[in-house]
């Protein structure tokens, strides 16, 4: 049985702290890297915590609220300067019903955030 790892770069709510940043986790399963959620300040933690950016594989977005997606085109831009190439693989939950509610500000329309996120992640690996 293989063993892994799991860093928690962040588990803090949509307003980060100074003891607690946005959600961010990676898992290290078989020397590879699985980030879970990528919220503001990722790279910056990942950086702190020693962890290889070449070494990530897949990066899984649970839900697109700011606090779990708005650190991509940072990391992606970042990877792209690092000289990364190759297929990426972003995987995100795929659900009929809005993922906020109507309140949050975000519910003006995932499909924005997601048409924003994937047009700042196209041009990020333009490098």
């Amino acid at each position: 049985m293989s063993s892994f790892k799991v860093h928690i770069l962040g588990c803090g709510s949509a307003t980060p702290t100074l003891c607690h940043a946005p959600t961010a986790q990676v898992v290290d399963l078989r020397d590879k890297l699985y980030l879970i959620d990528c919220g503001e300040g990722t790279q910056l933690q990942m950086r702190k915590y020693h962890i290889r950016f070449n070494r990530l594989n897949h990066i899984f977005i649970s839900h697109l609220h700011g606090d779990h997606c708005f650190g991509l085109p940072g990391l992606v831009s970042t990877l792209g300067m690092l000289g990364r190439k190759g297929i990426w693989s972003f995987t995100g939950r795929r659900t009929r019903k809005p993922s906020c509610l109507p309140s949050c500000p975000a519910s003006a329309g995932n499909s924005r955030i997601k048409s924003v996120l994937m047009r700042s992640i196209r041009e990020s690996m333009n490098w």
